[in-house]
């Protein structure tokens, strides 16, 4: 069975705890990487590009089991430091 793809309303309505520019995929255009809870609490990786007025998602999927870690990782460094 296939894994199933986040559907990109699903990937917009994602919420970001990091934002990273992504240089190696693109030469022609800024693109940027999002890792962030989806309404389906699915953690995703959602590469995206701005379009002024508009943000372009390029494509979304659930984040690997080490980007899922280095997820948690960073969540919890955040909190201690908001204690």
């Amino acid at each position: 069975m296939e894994p199933t793809r986040p559907a990109n309303s699903e990937a917009a309505g994602s919420f970001a705890i990091a934002i990273f520019d992504d240089p190696d995929h693109s030469i022609e255009e800024k693109r940027e990487i999002i890792i962030g809870h989806s309404g389906q609490q699915r953690l995703l990786l959602v590469s995206f590009t701005e379009r002024t007025p508009e943000v372009r998602i390029i494509g979304a999927r659930r984040a690997t089991r080490r980007e899922r870690q280095d997820y948690e990782r960073d969540v919890k460094e955040e909190a201690k430091k908001e204690e």
